[in-house]
C-alpha cells in the first residue's frame, strides 16, 4: 500500500485533510477504511509527530470497538516510547478515552503495566 496518506499527514495542511476524513468515521466515508489500514502501517511514527497526531486522535474517536483493539495490539511494542514523548502522551490520553468494554480496558492495562514507572518518571508523560 502506499504511503500517501502518511505523506500528506505529516504537513499543515495535510493532517487537516486527514482529521476530516477521519472525522467523517466509517460510516460517512467509503474511503475511511483506506485511511485506517495506511495509517496502521505508520501508527507509532504518527502519533508522535506534532501534526499527525491529531489525525490519529481523531481516528481513535471514529473506530469500532474491534479497530480500538487492532490500534492497542499494533501499539504494544511502542506504547512505552510514545507515551514518553510530548505528542505522544496526548495522543495516548485520547486513546485511553476511546476505550470502552472490559477487553479493550484489559488490554491497555495489560500493555501499560510493565511500563508504569518508567511513564511515571518521565518528564513529558502526562
Amino acid at each position: 500500500m502506499s504511503n500517501i496518506i502518511y505523506d500528506i499527514s505529516l504537513y499543515g495542511y495535510g493532517y487537516i485533510y486527514t482529521y476530516v476524513c477521519c472525522a467523517k468515521g466509517p460510516r460517512a466515508s467509503e474511503y475511511f477504511p483506506i485511511f485506517f489500514e495506511e495509517l496502521m502501517q505508520q501508527l507509532p511514527d504518527m502519533i508522535v509527530d506534532n501534526f499527525a497526531h491529531f489525525a490519529i486522535e481523531k481516528l481513535f474517536l471514529c473506530c469500532s470497538p474491534n479497530q480500538i483493539i487492532q490500534i492497542l495490539n499494533n501499539l504494544r511494542s511502542f506504547m512505552a516510547s510514545v507515551a514518553c514523548q510530548k505528542h505522544g502522551s496526548f495522543t495516548v490520553q485520547s486513546l485511553i478515552k476511546s476505550i470502552s468494554g472490559p477487553d479493550q480496558v484489559n488490554l491497555l492495562v495489560d500493555i501499560l503495566r510493565p511500563h508504569t514507572l518508567r511513564s511515571d518518571n518521565t518528564y513529558n508523560t502526562n
